[in-house]
């Protein structure tokens, strides 16, 4: 749906502004104190909204994280409520098509999944052009039914504790989805669509992002077999060895389930052919193996990212050893 617009460069847009499921929740910004004195009976109430945060991505793209409030009472005023949102908006000097533009908003929205940890989508979408035109993609906005108040505490990686490094971590963001753009669509296109999938065929996807992953890395090694390319990754970063610590068992493992189901279900000698709880955890640990490799990508703080790689691993330990409990 176009608003106020005149047929102008082919509906050409500079500037994208979308608002997320679960992005102000991500942000978790200290905009409120209360203040009780008993000795007074009075409380008090300051809200001091968050300032908005400008990153500048590359010679062409900004980035703005844009925070927005309102104040609603009744007349007779006996309580209030403060409702609080934010938004991303992305501009740009040169003005893109929808497609073009919106190949970005991908960029954000896979950025938000991998640091909450949950799927995220549009509640918003809106593109303009210099301001004196807006559209409105309404179809754009899925699903119906999202959970828009996802426990922050829950996610994976809090915007707090990248604060310091935010502009760099988004600049390095935006390269990764340009250099690794296969692997990256895939393993978040599956994420979105986890609900939908079997388990044998996330087990399938996640294999295919990871064999991915290695060949746009490392585009040199074009023979390299897909159980070398598992060890190569896993080998390459110090917390995997501390997830996975037989990686010969896990690569074969991950060969030996992968051509089991890719051809056909084909049982062969020696190979491992996995029960139901195996799967699981062979997938779990993919998924994790893929979240590590692109977060060690980025320019983090260290003890941050330390401290979830260390979390992260031993959840994953603890229920894998209370779901194998005979």
């Amino acid at each position: 749906m176009l608003v106020g617009a005149d047929v102008i460069d082919e509906f050409k847009f500079n500037k994208l502004s979308i608002n997320y499921s679960n992005l102000y929740n991500w942000l978790l910004p200290s905009s409120i104190k209360i203040d009780q004195s008993w000795d007074n009976h009075e409380t008090t109430i300051i809200h001091t909204p968050p300032e908005n945060i400008e990153v500048e991505l590359n010679e062409n793209f900004k980035l703005k994280v844009s925070f927005g409030y309102t104040i609603s009472h009744s007349y007779h005023v006996k309580d209030f409520t403060i409702p609080q949102d934010a938004s991303l908006i992305l501009t740009s000097k040169t003005p893109y098509s929808f497609e073009e533009l919106f190949e970005k908003h991908d960029f954000l929205k896979y950025f938000l999944i991998l640091f909450t940890g949950i799927p995220i989508y549009p509640l918003s979408i809106l593109v303009a052009r210099d301001e004196k035109f807006m559209a409105v993609f309404p179809d754009l906005i899925f699903p119906k039914r999202i959970n828009k108040n996802y426990e922050p505490f829950k996610m994976n990686f809090l915007f707090p504790r990248m604060k310091g490094e935010f502009d760099a971590v988004m600049k390095r963001w935006f390269e990764l989805c340009d250099s690794y753009k296969n692997s990256i669509d895939l393993f978040f296109s599956s994420i979105l669509n986890s609900n939908f999938m079997l388990l044998e065929i996330k087990f399938l996807r996640l294999a295919s992002v990871l064999e991915a992953f290695h060949r746009e890395k490392n585009p040199g090694k074009k023979n390299m077999t897909f159980k070398i390319r598992i060890k190569e990754i896993i080998q390459s970063h110090p917390n995997l060895l501390s997830l996975i610590e037989d990686v010969d068992q896990f690569s074969k493992q991950v060969l030996d389930v992968r051509n089991y189901y890719a051809h056909g279900f084909l049982k062969e000698n020696e190979k491992f052919i996995p029960s139901n709880m195996d799967l699981i955890f062979i997938t779990k640990k993919l998924k994790l193996v893929i979240i590590f490799c692109l977060m060690n990508e980025l320019p983090l703080n260290k003890e941050e990212i330390n401290e979830f790689y260390t979390k992260t691993i031993q959840q994953f330990k603890n229920e894998e050893k209370l779901n194998r409990i005979k």
